[in-house]
Parts: structure tokens; sequence; C-alpha cells
């Protein structure tokens, strides 16, 4: 079995390609899948009822914007169902895996504006079924299968600051009101004042907080969110 895409009409029309060969690579069955726009397969995986799951993407007419893509088909070639996880972000399925529970799990990359690139991944429960269990939210963030990440800050024109909160869901992790004096040839490119903290993450999104007392008495807040994936036993 392989998978990829075949160019249609235009340009910018390409369809996801699957063939199914026997051992001598003569071709039993071709199957393609897509629209007006351009689809790719990019891995597929054979299940335990002998069917095949395809992953890929699909993307859009709407600039900057591409989605998971999932097609699955019987040993006869023929389409069960197919869905597409859609965002308002650059999203692309390289890699499908079926895991003990017979579900899926589809691993990519997502990429948005400002945030840059970061990994996706999204749990089907069954994979008869379109149901998720577990995907990577609607819009992007930072993701991670850390139980403690470390947090980094440059805190730039606030002078020194009195205290710092850093909160994670609105619970408190730190609070710290002594910082290291940097020497001028010690600031490390341009950064008044580098922080660092160890912060414990929960499953799903962890909304962190970061709150700055400066000697004003003027409080700033920076916020970041981060979701924390389960591990999976495969």
């Amino acid at each position: 079995m392989v998978t990829g895409y075949t160019k249609a009409y235009t340009i910018t029309d390409y369809d996801v390609l699957t063939i199914k060969t026997d051992m001598n690579g003569d071709t039993i069955w071709t199957r393609t899948f897509g629209d007006e726009h351009w689809q790719e397969g990019t891995s597929l995986v054979e299940t335990f009822d002998n069917s095949f799951v395809v992953c890929g993407y699909s993307m859009s007419n709407i600039k900057d914007q591409s989605s998971f893509l999932i097609l699955k088909y019987n040993k006869q070639g023929e389409l069960i169902w197919h869905y597409t996880f859609k965002r308002k972000s650059q999203d692309y399925a390289k890699s499908v895996v079926e895991t003990r529970d017979n579900g899926l799990l589809i691993a990519g990359t997502t990429y948005s504006f400002g945030k840059g690139w970061d990994m996706a991944a999204l749990k089907m429960k069954s994979n008869d079924k379109k149901d998720i269990l577990v995907k990577f939210p609607k819009d992007s963030l930072s993701t991670t299968l850390l139980n403690d990440v470390e947090i980094k800050l440059c805190v730039n024109g606030f002078g020194m600051p009195k205290l710092v909160n850093v909160y994670v869901n609105d619970i408190p992790q730190v609070s710290e009101n002594t910082f290291p004096v940097f020497k001028e040839e010690d600031k490390n490119h341009g950064c008044e004042l580098p922080l660092s903290f160890i912060l414990n993450l929960s499953l799903g999104v962890n909304n962190i907080r970061i709150e700055i007392l400066d000697s004003k008495n003027y409080t700033f807040e920076r916020r970041i969110s981060v979701y924390k994936f389960p591990r999976y036993d495969f």
C-alpha cells in the first residue's frame, strides 16, 4: 500500500492517491479522494479489521489554512468514512498508527502566524468511528508531553521588579521577590532580567498567567497557554 497525491485539473487541484498492490507489485486497486483544492496523503496503516486508514492534509482556498485529513478504506478499496479536522491554522498530518484500544493516533505539525511551528496530535476512539477522544485545541498554542515544563521570560523596561507571581489555571505556583543582578555584559541579547520557572502542568489546557509588580507598584501581566497531551501506551 502506498499513498501520496495526484495532480488533477488545475495547478492547485491535487487529490489523495492511494494504491494497493499484490506481492509482485501489480495493482489491485487505485483510489483518489479530493475536491477542487489540494489534498495529499502522507501516511497509512493497516488496521485490525483488515482495513486501511490514510492520513494527510487538505488545503482550503483560505490563505494560510490547512487541515488534518483522515480516510478509511475497506480491503476492497471502498471508502468507509473520511474526516477533516478544521482550525484557523496550517495543520499537516504526517503519520498515523493504530493503538491497543483499536483507536487511531495521528501526529503532525501546526503553524499559526505569530506563534510559529509546533507539534499537533489527534486521537480517535475507534478506527471505525470518527469520534474524537483527544485533540489539539481549536486555537493554536504550545503543546507538551511533559508534566513539568520550564517557562522562560525576559523582563525589559520594568526596572527591578518587586514581585513576580505565576499562576496555572488561576492556581498560584510561583511567588518570587528576590532576583539576580546582571551586569551589562552579562545581559543576553538585550534582556535586562531573564527569568525561568519550572511549572507543573495538568492534562489539557494550562492557562499560565505571570504577574509582575514593579518598583512603582504597577502590575503587568503576561499570559501563555500550554496544552499537555496524555501519554499513550501503544
